[in-house]
């Protein structure tokens, strides 16, 4: 949409600013969705936890631009299945449910955008239920290498993530990102100093 069209329906429809300082909790596991939020700045983090092992895994990270949870906002069950929390200060556009429903029934280009970001969510979703379930410690490691990679467009690149925070991003233990590094280094794959990865083998880090 256009800043015309965004304007046109900000002035037509109520909404509110909130904001969120850093580490603090947007919604509880368990807890329902109550508005349709947009992230206007900042960056939350999205938790499921293992209830009794102890173990979590970021399912994702929001940022400017996102809605949160677009997927449960008509759903019949509307309890979040994970925990959100800002890991950075955050403010957010929030509009009741009823008055989202009036701008989806109202702008055909706002309908539309709503229904491909749910079919972005359900693909999204898809592939992390497979890299969570079907891929071992070392293979996610090699994606998270592979992926960031591509984004920053260089072999050479920047790890986002300290070792524990990586860890915990794909449900594995620190020990296993530091073993399988170390491996990959020991074998000439990649050269690892603080959080700079340079990738000289790629082929070794396919599966």
């Amino acid at each position: 949409m256009d800043d015309k069209e965004i304007s046109a329906i900000l002035e037509k429809f109520p909404h509110r600013i909130e904001s969120y300082p850093k580490g603090e909790v947007y919604c509880l596991a368990g807890y329902p969705l109550k508005y349709a939020d947009i992230i206007l700045e900042g960056r939350l983090s999205t938790r499921m936890d293992g209830g009794e092992s102890g173990k979590s895994v970021e399912m994702t990270s929001l940022r400017e631009g996102n809605m949160i949870a677009p997927a449960f906002l008509y759903a019949k069950d509307r309890n979040m299945p994970v925990r959100v929390d800002a890991v950075k200060d955050t403010t957010i556009l929030r509009f009741t449910v009823g008055d989202f429903s009036k701008m989806l029934d109202e702008s055909t280009v706002l309908r539309w955008n709503f229904i491909r970001m749910l079919s972005n969510v359900n693909v999204f979703l898809t592939g992390k239920m497979r890299f969570v379930a079907l891929l071992s410690a070392k293979e996610k490691i090699a994606k998270v290498l592979l992926d960031l990679s591509e984004k920053q467009s260089s072999d050479t690149l920047i790890l986002e993530k300290s070792r524990q925070e990586l860890a915990e991003s794909l449900g594995i233990q620190k020990i296993s990102v530091i073993r399988a590094l170390s491996d990959w280094e020991e074998e000439g794959a990649i050269e690892v100093e603080g959080k700079q990865v340079r990738i000289l083998n790629k082929g070794a880090l396919k599966f």
